[in-house]
């Protein structure tokens, strides 16, 4: 039934192209197949024995996303369901003759039977193609071709079917293998020993700031040890106060008290005791004194 259909098309387009005015004398034709079946198609058409004011009416099969160029200049152009009308008013004409792009998406050439596509190329405004290239998707693997092209060249690095003799139907069944459509690269060893040495160097440096930490952590732990050691033997009242200047070394005696939420009698009383004892030291300021911690701290 599928070549009755494009035997059909073809006396249509033979019959259309005899009838009209110009002559199509060359096309070059590329499509690019996507993964579903969608064609883009490529036609590159040299027109002869045309001039500035016609326009060329082409058969045409159901596209869309249509575009024509001419220098990469936009034509106008309409289109119905079977028929192209170009308009050549804007057109750059050279001794009667004139190259336009025709581009289209269509899928009536692509067919899938379970996982296989087939795609069975007819041309539409001639009977053959001068030239003729179609790009597969990534990791294609072809499963037939025509019978009666067996000299198409493939190149399966880019999937590329071409053939550069006139060809009036082409025919490819191919499969896809979408387990296998992300590219296995390189293993990059510049990238792997830069986030090795760099995990390194963070690890390293975390490692030494806990130890660090912690380091800080048993001296703190041990001077305070030492520190409640020397305070046995002391009153309470003494030891609110050595607590103090432990704290805040250098305290005003006047605040002392306050700290201390002691008497300022008790906190003098006190401070003498600790001075002879060589827990303290006591420097006058001015007016002011400040207690500092005596000889016995700076001994430990």
């Amino acid at each position: 039934m599928k070549n009755y259909y494009f035997l059909l098309l073809l006396l249509i387009v033979l019959f259309s192209v005899n009838s009209f005015a110009y002559n199509i004398e060359k096309i070059d034709t590329s499509i690019t197949v996507n993964e579903n079946g969608i064609l883009q198609v490529n036609d590159i058409v040299l027109f002869t024995e045309i001039k500035k004011g016609d326009s060329i009416v082409l058969p045409i099969i159901p596209v869309y996303d249509l575009k024509i160029k001419n220098t990469n200049k936009d034509i106008n152009y309409n289109y119905s369901f079977n028929t192209l009308t170009i308009n050549l008013n804007n057109c750059c004409i050279l001794d009667n003759s004139l190259t336009l792009e025709i581009i289209y998406l269509t899928d009536v050439y692509s067919f899938k039977n379970g996982n296989v596509w087939s795609v069975s190329y007819l041309p539409i405004f001639k009977e053959y193609v001068d030239s003729f290239s179609l790009i597969l998707p990534k990791k294609t693997e072809i499963i037939s071709l025509s019978l009666d092209y067996r000299n198409v060249t493939i190149q399966d690095n880019k999937f590329l079917v071409t053939y550069n003799e006139p060809i009036s139907y082409f025919d490819i069944n191919y499969s896809i293998h979408f387990s296998s459509m992300i590219d296995k690269k390189p293993f990059n060893w510049f990238l792997f020993f830069m986030i090795f040495f760099i995990s390194f160097f963070v690890f390293f440096v975390l490692v030494k700031f806990i130890l660090k930490k912690k380091k800080s952590l048993i001296s703190s732990n041990k001077e305070k040890i030492e520190a409640e050691d020397l305070l046995l033997g002391l009153n309470e009242n003494e030891q609110k106060i050595i607590k103090i200047v432990l704290e805040k070394n250098g305290i005003l005696q006047k605040n002392l008290s306050k700290e201390c939420f002691l008497p300022k009698g008790t906190v003098s009383r006190n401070l003498k005791k600790l001075e002879g004892k060589g827990y303290i030291d006591v420097k006058r300021y001015g007016v002011n004194k400040k207690v500092f911690l005596g000889k016995v701290f700076s001994k430990k």
